[in-house]
């Protein structure tokens, strides 16, 4: 992987925003899942997938809603499942503790058993060690250290998807260690927006899921040819030569065949002028020699032909930019050789080209976190069930009511809440007066408090109760705390002595979430208190209808 400049990052932004325009059909459909909002991985991994010949189509999922949206069958994943899931977990979402590593192994086993009923390719990035460290300078020395146990959680986490069919997996920490801690997070971004990464460790990622695609749908680069031309001109090159042994006895060693390919006038000497500094390519019977003085692009085509290989399995090593361009524009992989001979193989190391699917299961071996640190008194879900992972989070809900009009916290929350969003032409609650009341929802659970998570406006008229503002904050969702939400409501509405609950709503693109729910407690409301039968209606409002 290489890390990119900013205005290189730009670019790849602007590249997919045209190409979003296009239109064009997908090859592939992936479906984003994070415990932090993943949205800026989009442009990147979209452009490296169509640099490898792969046109996506991505769709973001709700935020924090990993296990939510693969256990429950009415999810946005489930009603339409992807091709592709990639799931980025991180520690500082599910657990309040690097130690509580249950919720990542309850997160990664749902994933897993998602992507097989879906028949889903799923990528698991294992999470990135979280960078606060209680113990200071003594955290290296210590067992209960956060180095330590989040190493342990990681290789529990890889016990569990290394190794399964359709499954593959990258790493988050090995973008941020690339990036450097100082500049991959970005505090005041995360505690805004919940986004606690740069652009640098987003483009990483996304090299990252990209190559583990090429693999898995493409295949590996199977055949490797070296550009003779470019390779011999100048004397720091052919200086440089000796530095390309190790890689390319690498690329042998993991089975890969290796070609030379001359395509100027006198590409014989060439050849031969790379063979005398490389001797080992001459020693080598599967080596191919190609120099007859065509074009190189077309002694890859022929290449490709007569070893029954795809173009997007042919890989070339050059030193000239143009060829490279040219060949990648064809459908092959270029590996372009910078200035620093003492860098090439960072450069064939970055390019992907090495890239191999994982060729065996890593052993399963039980979590060595578990026996140190994990709760005596707190067992594992027996089960991957959604009902029992919301009560394992033994969420809290309190209600408040809001005096007057919304406060500026609260109408923040309405404004933001775009995934769970309900409400008529005003979207603002009447004041509190006897026919009309707001209430906020203060939400907490064992991962933390979340303030308030929730706001609705009633007002009641005519035996009916109208709610005018239904709210739900993204972090709380898929917690219960909807429901608990509505069931307030109605509770109210039967000690108001309505006989019915009507919501309005809108259907924004955004708020799926929000309908499907209205949807389901139509069928089935909550009981009111009294035993009272109060249904629950809605009244949906055509978009750009403002009262």
């Amino acid at each position: 992987m290489r890390t990119l400049p900013q205005e290189n990052l730009m670019a790849l932004r602007k590249r997919w925003a045209r190409y979003v325009d296009q239109r064009e059909p997908p090859d592939l459909t992936v479906g984003l899942l994070a415990s932090y909002t993943i949205d800026p991985l989009i442009p990147y991994l979209g452009i490296r997938l169509r640099d490898m010949g792969l046109l996506a189509e991505l769709a973001v999922g709700p935020f924090d809603q990993i296990a939510q949206q693969c256990l429950d069958d009415r999810s946005q994943l489930s009603q339409a499942p992807p091709d592709v899931v990639v799931a980025a977990p991180r520690f500082e979402e599910l657990a309040a503790r690097p130690d509580e590593g249950g919720d990542l192994l309850f997160t990664a086993k749902a994933a897993l058993a998602a992507c097989a009923r879906w028949r889903s390719c799923l990528v698991f990035v294992l999470p990135a060690v979280p960078e606060a460290r209680p113990h200071g300078a003594g955290d290296a020395g210590c067992v209960a250290g956060t180095m330590a146990v989040a190493a342990s959680v990681r290789e529990a986490l890889r016990a569990v998807v290394a190794g399964k069919p359709n499954t593959c997996v990258a790493d988050a920490e090995e973008a941020v260690r690339a990036v450097g801690t100082r500049r991959a997070y970005r505090p005041a971004l995360n505690r805004f927006a919940r986004i606690p990464y740069n652009d640098e460790v987003f483009d990483l990622l996304a090299q990252q899921v990209a190559r583990l695609l090429r693999i898995r749908y493409l295949g590996a680069c199977r055949v490797f040819a070296l550009d003779a031309d470019s390779l011999t001109t100048g004397d720091e090159v052919l200086s440089g030569l000796p530095a390309l042994r190790e890689p390319l006895a690498g690329l042998r060693q993991g089975g890969m065949r290796l070609a030379v390919l001359g395509g100027s006038r006198d590409a014989v000497s060439r050849c031969q002028l790379l063979g005398d500094r490389l001797p080992e390519l001459v020693w080598d019977p599967d080596v191919r020699w190609v120099a007859d003085g065509r074009p190189v692009s077309e002694q890859l085509a022929c290449l490709g032909t007569e070893l029954d290989v795809a173009a997007g399995q042919l890989g070339l090593l050059t030193a000239d930019p143009e060829l490279a361009e040219r060949v990648g524009e064809e459908g092959f992989c270029a590996v372009l050789l910078g200035p620093e001979p003492g860098a090439w193989q960072s450069d064939m190391q970055a390019s992907g080209m090495p890239d191999t699917a994982a060729s065996a299961p890593i052993a399963q071996r039980p979590p060595t976190w578990a026996s140190v640190h994990a709760d005596p008194g707190r067992s594992q879900p027996p089960t991957l069930s959604l009902q029992e992972f919301v009560a394992g989070l033994r969420v809290a809900i309190t209600f408040r009511e809001i005096p007057g009009d919304l406060s500026a916290a609260d109408a923040e929350l309405v404004a933001r809440a775009h995934d769970f969003a309900l409400g008529g032409p005003t979207r603002r609650p009447a004041p509190p007066q006897d026919a009309g009341y707001a209430i906020a929802a203060e939400v907490s659970d064992r991962l933390g408090d979340y303030g308030t998570g929730a706001v609705c406006g009633v007002r009641c008229a005519n035996g009916v109760c109208h709610v005018e503002v239904f709210s739900v904050s993204c972090p709380v969702l898929g917690r219960g705390v909807e429901d608990a939400v509505l069931g307030e409501i109605v509770a109210r509405a039967d000690r108001d002595g309505c006989n019915a609950v009507l919501i309005s709503y809108k259907e924004t693109g955004r708020n799926q979430l929000a309908v499907d729910f209205l949807r389901r407690v139509g069928e089935q409301p909550p009981r009111a208190p009294s035993g009272r039968d109060i249904p629950v209606r809605t009244a949906r409002v055509a978009v750009g209808v403002d009262g």
